[in-house]
């Protein structure tokens, strides 16, 4: 059987961005807050192996984008933060209502990988519905989008990274979030929103043939599951409990 390796939401937007004034209250929980950090910060992380799908929130490693980078929003606006000057475009994402419906999403490994690996069995993108205050998954929409015809997978190709990065490319616009309408956010006006579950398995491989693996916070939160009661940290207690839709979802697609 296929094994998750990662798993994450992304809600997309039309990108007529600007701040919304809908009464949107607070995304998720409350301590959330500290785990949608921005690439740079001060927390050290030790060097993971290459096959490893990195995850690990306090020092901001997620993939991008995802919807743990609404935490702590007040205005229903993307939050990244603290403050980073290595981010000069921080301030312009922050306020936007979601993520460009044609952008990238990238997820992040340990080392080099092997691209032949990326196939419609290792990499799933799976239209789904989610609550729109706390962005947790509640149902699907659909069958998972289709290789090759929806949407590419292959190393992203920025310089001085290697073939570290997992990109995949929308083959035509995704559907914007029904929680968006004329560039604006509906806020409390709007309960369902629409987004896309993305689904990494243990098919892909590094470079040298080895199967990947989650980092330890996302295989400590598979574990915890379906009650988050062995977490700890209150933090990743919450991000556990975000994901035990995504993973009953992957559950249903033979993905464990």
């Amino acid at each position: 059987m296929k094994k998750l390796i990662a798993a994450g939401i992304v809600s997309v937007a039309l990108l007529a961005g600007g701040c919304s004034s809908g009464g949107y209250g607070t995304v998720g929980t409350e301590n959330l807050t500290g785990f949608n950090g921005n690439p740079g910060g001060s927390t050290p992380v030790t060097q993971p192996s290459s096959n490893t799908a990195l995850f690990h929130p306090a020092a901001g490693i997620l993939p991008y984008p995802t919807d743990l980078y609404f935490a702590g929003s007040t205005d229903g606006t993307i939050n990244i933060q603290p403050a980073n000057a290595l981010m000069p475009n921080q301030a312009a994402v922050n306020a936007l209502d979601g993520f460009s419906v044609i952008a990238p999403i990238r997820e992040r490994f340990g080392g080099a990988l092997d691209p032949t690996s990326f196939t419609a069995a290792s990499v799933i993108v799976v239209p789904v519905t989610t609550d729109n205050q706390t962005k947790a998954t509640t149902g699907v929409l659909g069958p998972p989008l289709t290789l090759n015809v929806d949407y590419a997978v292959g190393l992203a190709p920025d310089a001085l990274v290697g073939a570290t990065i997992l990109e995949i490319d929308p083959l035509h616009p995704l559907k914007p979030s029904t929680c968006i309408s004329s560039g604006m956010f509906l806020g409390a006006n709007c309960k369902t929103g629409t987004g896309y579950l993305v689904i990494l398995t243990n098919g892909i491989k590094d470079a040298s043939g080895h199967a990947a693996v989650p980092d330890s916070d996302y295989a400590t939160i598979k574990a915890a599951l379906p009650t988050c009661a062995s977490i700890s940290d209150p933090t990743l207690h919450g991000v556990c409990l975000l994901a035990g839709a995504q993973l009953q979802i992957a559950g249903g697609l033979g993905i464990n």
